[in-house]
């Protein structure tokens, strides 16, 4: 990626930004491939939820993700460049893809602020492949056409633009002004609203009539035998309402109801989002290393401080607790030392 040492906030004028814009419709021409322009701006203090609220549509691509406790959230929406894939090698390939549109990017800002210049939104199913007709792919990774972000108090406002050789750069450098004159004085009474979702009217179990039972009791034979050391079970269920789920009057309520986790949001394109909300972080990757967590056994919560410190205390000291917990710290290990990695952890 090719940093030009030039932030807009220092000259924000139209003229500018033309100028920008030109320069990468001149490189465009140069290399005889399209450029992607990304231009970063720090803003006052912006809740990207409510930005993602006013220029959401059910048939673009979104991506979303916050945790509430830490000050922490990222939107972006409209994909300007994307890829598609599955099979083994999907990873491999969406990096060989990412390393591609970096090397003709041009960016200006301050790209070393938390989430300031371009950013890739990945989504992966389980499993190498998905059915032709689910609306989620096997591997999706996008660039958003716009980005929102904010880290602690402070927010940066991202437009990312494909400049081919013989872009209409008027046009573009317009749109890109308006959005971000927007993002700079953002006004919350404008944003379409999305409410709280309404309560489920009917709960249905996904499955068989009694599988569940009968799939721990084959957990538990299996482990007898040796087949497992420890079996996660999970179930499905369905919930209909009379009033149709919006995805952000969901993620709304999700970050009321649990501010410590992580909450997610991604748009497939077609209508439906995959939306949820986990305690655990998967992976984080900063300065060279790699930061995971093992969570294992679960307590109630206590009704005073000192009752929740007594169920803390009850919970470290639970041999099956322990035991359990053990054997997470185990498997991660072992995903991680056939990668070379070597993991340094608490004694349990």
């Amino acid at each position: 990626m090719n940093v030009l040492p030039v932030n807009p906030s220092d000259n924000p004028t139209p003229g500018a930004l033309r100028t920008f814009l030109s320069l990468c419709a001149e490189n465009a021409r140069a290399t005889g491939r399209p450029q992607l322009a990304s231009i970063s701006m720090a803003v006052e203090s912006l809740d990207p939820l409510a930005v993602l609220e006013s220029i959401f549509e059910a048939d673009e691509i979104h991506f979303y993700a916050e945790r509430p406790a830490q000050g922490f959230a990222v939107a972006g929406a409209e994909a300007v460049l994307e890829h598609v894939g599955g099979g083994p090698d999907r990873f491999a390939r969406a990096r060989a893809w990412i390393e591609e549109v970096l090397a003709a990017t041009i960016a200006v800002g301050p790209v070393d602020e938390p989430f300031a210049g371009p950013h890739f939104f990945l989504s992966a199913t389980f499993s190498p492949g998905a059915p032709a007709d689910r609306p989620f792919p096997g591997l999706r990774v996008f660039v958003p056409r716009w980005q929102v972000s904010r880290m602690g108090d402070g927010s940066v406002a991202v437009a990312n633009i494909p400049v081919p050789a013989d872009a209409p750069v008027d046009l573009l450098a317009e749109r890109v002004w308006k959005a971000h004159a927007k993002f700079r004085s953002f006004d919350y009474s404008v944003a379409r609203r999305q409410e709280r979702p309404p309560a489920p009217g009917r709960r249905i179990e996904v499955g068989e009539t009694g599988w569940y039972r009968r799939a721990v009791a084959t957990a538990l034979e299996e482990i007898a035998r040796g087949d497992y050391a420890k079996v996660v079970l999970g179930r499905a269920q369905k919930f209909e309402t009379d009033a149709p789920f919006h995805p952000l009057g969901v993620l709304n309520h999700l970050r009321r109801r649990y501010p410590e986790c992580y909450a997610f949001s991604v748009g497939s394109g077609l209508g439906p989002s995959f939306i949820g909300a986990s305690p655990e972080r998967l992976i984080r990757v900063a300065h060279g290393r790699l930061h995971t967590e093992a969570l294992a056994g679960s307590a109630p919560r206590g009704r005073s401080a000192s009752e929740d410190a007594r169920l803390a205390r009850a919970l470290q000291q639970d041999e099956k607790e322990r035991h359990e917990h053990q054997l997470v710290i185990d498997a991660i290990g072992s995903q991680l030392s056939d990668l070379g990695i070597a993991i340094e952890y608490p004694a349990v």
